[in-house]
């Protein structure tokens, strides 16, 4: 019993100290004028002060020879939207607790925003924030890179010549691709659900920790896709070489047309749908720990390759014949 207290008390005492330093460090040691927003709790010492104002600015690039775009928000929806005309608009807001640099060097459009305020990594900002670019069509692009730690990730580029290369995160939040061609395209979320729309990517590499993945109408050479905890789904995708694995979720196919190869695994969950083709045409490994499944364990038969694998849960796939399209 005393050694349970002595824990308790031991505990107190660490979460006083830290809440004493944060307070420290945000004030500088002047505990009358801090005012302070830390994730979901607002902490104030003293008498309130106003709350935070931002202003919205908006940048425009005239016949600028932009070619690689580097943008990294700390906590903010961000959106990549085609132009209307032949410039570059930047719209996003600012305040003085979270400035904003942006600079245009050697074809590099770079931004960035650390937020101060932040001291421990939540989300402090005490207004809301979009930070929205438009790229005028026939924008030439070496390279892609956008990120932010906490908000949804929107991209919706018609008319854009193929970017060498896309890299698109967020740490927590949506990412919600539409219409892209690029050379080598990775998305990547730590929490939140990933989904693409008209995607034609030779290698096209998808991950999130906590979420759903849901590509639709997606064509690539190489596309592998993998969450720890959501599931998987495939509509119209084609593609050499196709990888699907979830630790807990199922996977779910709808037309499916690999060329080369398939693999599909989930440690927990159905793996279900239908691949474009005859089963003639694969080439078959499956295996199930514990539940049903429709496919034969090892069949060798066509070019393609087939594994599926599930430890607990059913596989059920089948195919739509030789009148499926694999163009």
């Amino acid at each position: 019993m005393k050694s349970k207290l002595f824990a308790v008390g031991l505990i107190c005492i660490i979460v006083g100290l830290t809440a004493f330093l944060i307070g420290y460090q945000t004030t500088g040691g002047d505990f009358g004028s801090a005012n302070g927003t830390f994730g979901p709790f607002r902490i104030r010492f003293g008498a309130p002060k106003d709350p935070v104002s931002s202003e919205e600015k908006t940048l425009q690039y005239i016949n600028s020879e932009i070619t690689s775009i580097d943008l990294n928000d700390d906590n903010a929806d961000v959106r990549l939207l085609s132009s209307e005309d032949s410039s570059w608009h930047l719209i996003y807001q600012e305040s003085d607790e979270d400035p904003v640099e942006v600079s245009v060097q050697n074809g590099v459009l770079t931004f960035d925003r650390k937020d101060t305020a932040n001291i421990l990594g939540f989300w402090s900002a005490p207004y809301e924030r979009v930070t929205t670019l438009y790229l005028p069509k026939g924008s030439r692009l070496t390279k892609l890179s956008v990120s932010t730690d906490n908000g949804e990730l929107q991209c919706s580029l018609a008319n854009l010549p193929d970017p060498d290369e896309v890299h698109l995160s967020t740490d927590n939040g949506r990412i919600s691709v539409e219409v892209l061609t690029a050379g080598r395209c990775t998305v990547e979320s730590d929490n939140g659900e990933i989904l693409l729309k008209n995607i034609h990517v030779p290698d096209l590499r998808i991950k999130t920790d906590n979420g759903r993945l849901s590509l639709s109408g997606v064509t690539a050479e190489a596309l592998t896709a993998k969450s720890n905890n959501g599931a998987i789904e495939l509509t119209d995708v084609k593609a050499d070489t196709i990888s699907a694995e979830t630790d807990r979720g199922a996977i779910l196919l709808d037309k499916a047309a690999p060329t080369r190869e398939i693999r599909l695994e989930t440690d927990t969950g159905a793996i279900h749908g239908t691949l474009c083709g005859t089963i003639d045409m694969y080439t078959i490994r499956s295996s199930v720990d514990v539940g049903r499944n429709t496919l034969p364990t090892e069949r060798i038969a066509g070019s393609i390759l087939l594994t599926a694998e599930v430890d607990v849960g059913d596989i059920d796939l089948s195919f739509l014949g030789s009148g499926a399209s694999f163009a």
